[in-house]
């Protein structure tokens, strides 16, 4: 077959036949001789000081092999979360928390791990945790984040001297000029309430070490190089003696692009132990323990002239961050997204937000399908919708009389993103025609007649997507998301690609094969794809954020 023919053909998907078939493997299917497995003791309270705990009872328990607690490992794991770069947030702005793999002083969620139970099997484990005393002293709840703002509230980190782990204002034009002249302005709150990812596989790890020290960590991630990368940095232990392995992953969407407790501790157990550990998350304790998203608070102020043109917006944003800054992104992601999201694919030249994120007794929030944008859109899109009714004028007149024009492009935004090029305009009077928008209120109206209602709802965004370094470094995050592939031609004219992302889903071993193919002039069944295996592809990033 010649170069040139496969991208952009209907091709038959290669990785499908051994799901379809019950073959794919997943963390909990590797089985290794003499594994151990672990149960946590998971708090019951969302804030309460530690004041004992007994283990002497569960220690006794036959089949059970080691107890540990946070207090005793902190001492030998450095605390989980990677801050912003200093040179674009310093500490006077952003204020990371001390987070422990395991709670060692007090706790400050539901379902935060204090204790785990090392055993011959997962049962023995569980019942061993229900034999271990805790001793609690409870203390105030935080739940509302504009309440764990006031002064006098509960601290969550006493040393930080406040919940507020992030206060930032931007103020571009002229604002308060641009909100004197308007003819309309509108006010308006508004919450996103709190998203579970609940992937039909929740995550597992299993972890074992060899004769010589190293460590082989099969883990359900997004990322399995940056969670090699971390893992060895927190244990303070040899990257190169670190494989991280992931097979199979039953759905991830953006829930497992992080580094959790639950990796790091599977790895010291299977060193301390030197047996393989597993551990299994189980759905009550992903809904307790495996981070959430989405949950804001939006104070959203935009003015208007007579004839619909916007004019200014204004966006403080409150973001419940939960009780920690998740790993590898900090907690104010989410909140910041959502704040630099609201101008939308909208011609403005005004624009002011404040973005302010809270810890709360709440299990971490952090990145999940979207970050942040839904929110804006959500926030943005219904109050042109309101400014319609106020104003008199058609719901799409309103947008496209603001939209970023097709001969406006390139264009850089009020936020200072370049657009290279939209199709906005285009998209929304096509969706208008298909929908037949012109005849949809005789229709609204010959529903009701018959009992029935009916609507239409109209709404246009820019998602970006496939991010790269560029675009990371001015929001201070700590990555330089390249990627690296390696191609190998065998002696029979066949070719194995390896690969730094991650596929959970998307099909990468037949794109990625299409697109090889073409360049060399074979067939899609002629390369082999590898991915998944720190050792045996190139260092890569991971699949999130749409970027693979």
């Amino acid at each position: 077959m010649g170069a040139g023919k496969l991208v952009g053909q209907s091709v038959r998907r290669v990785e499908d036949p051994r799901f379809l078939l019950g073959s794919a493997n997943y963390v909990d299917d590797v089985k290794l001789p003499g594994t151990l497995h672990i149960a946590f003791v998971r708090s019951p309270h969302a804030h309460a000081k530690i004041k004992k705990i007994d283990i002497e009872k569960a220690r006794k328990m036959a089949g059970v092999r080691r107890i540990f607690t946070g207090a005793e490992i902190a001492p030998h794991l450095k605390p989980l979360g990677l801050p912003f770069r200093e040179e674009v947030f310093p500490k006077s702005v952003f204020k990371q928390c001390t987070w422990h793999s395991m709670a060692v002083d007090k706790v400050r969620f539901v379902g935060e791990p204090l204790a785990a139970v090392i055993a011959e099997s997962r049962y023995l484990a569980e019942d061993a945790t229900e034999n271990i005393e805790v001793e609690y002293e409870p203390l105030p709840a935080l739940v509302d984040p504009e309440q764990a703002m006031l002064p006098g509230a509960a601290l969550l980190h006493e040393e930080l001297g406040t919940n507020v782990i992030m206060q930032l204002a931007a103020n571009i034009g002229e604002v308060d000029e641009a909100f004197k002249r308007a003819d309309l302005v509108l006010h308006n709150r508004f919450t996103t309430s709190r998203h579970a990812a609940i992937p039909m596989e929740g995550r597992a790890t299993l972890a074992k070490i060899n004769a010589e020290g190293e460590i082989t960590l099969w883990s359900s991630t997004q990322m399995p190089h940056l969670v090699r990368s971390r893992i060895a940095d927190l244990m303070n232990f040899p990257e190169q003696k670190l494989r991280v392995i992931g097979p199979d992953v039953g759905g991830g969407f953006g829930l497992k692009c992080h580094i959790f407790p639950e990796e790091i501790l599977t790895c010291y157990f299977a060193r301390a132990l030197r047996k393989p550990v597993k551990w299994t998350e189980d759905r009550r304790e992903h809904l307790m323990s495996s981070f959430h998203a989405k949950d804001d608070i939006v104070y959203f102020d935009i003015a208007f002239a007579k004839d619909g043109t916007l004019l200014a917006m204004k966006g403080k944003v409150i973001g419940d961050s939960g009780a920690y800054s998740a790993d590898p992104w900090p907690a104010p992601f989410e909140s910041l997204h959502l704040g630099a999201s609201l101008p939308g694919p909208y011609r403005l030249k005004n624009f002011s937000m404040e973005v302010n994120t809270v810890c709360t007794n709440k299990v971490s929030l952090s990145t999940y399908r979207g970050v942040g944008l839904p929110g804006a859109v959500f926030v943005v899109e219904h109050t042109m919708d309101l400014a319609a009714a106020k104003l008199g004028i058609d719901p799409v007149e309103i947008r496209r009389k603001n939209l970023i024009a097709p001969d406006e492009f390139p264009y850089t935004t009020v936020m200072n993103e370049q657009y290279d090029s939209s199709s906005s305009t285009d998209a929304l009077l096509q969706a208008v025609e298909l929908a037949d928008y012109k005849s949809f209120k005789r229709r609204q109206q010959d529903a009701l007649a018959k009992g029935k209602y009916i609507g239409i709802g109209i709404s246009t965004y820019i998602e970006p997507t496939g991010l790269g370094s560029r675009f990371w470094k001015p929001y201070g995050i700590q990555h330089s998301p390249y990627e690296a592939a390696n191609l190998r031609i065998d002696p029979s004219g066949g070719a194995v690609l390896s690969v730094g992302t991650f596929s959970h889903g998307q099909g990468h071993a037949t794109t990625y094969a299409q697109l090889a193919a073409d360049q060399l002039g074979l067939e899609v069944k002629d390369i082999a794809f590898v991915q998944g295996d720190t050792h045996m592809t190139p260092y890569g990033w991971g699949t999130w954020g749409s970027r693979s």
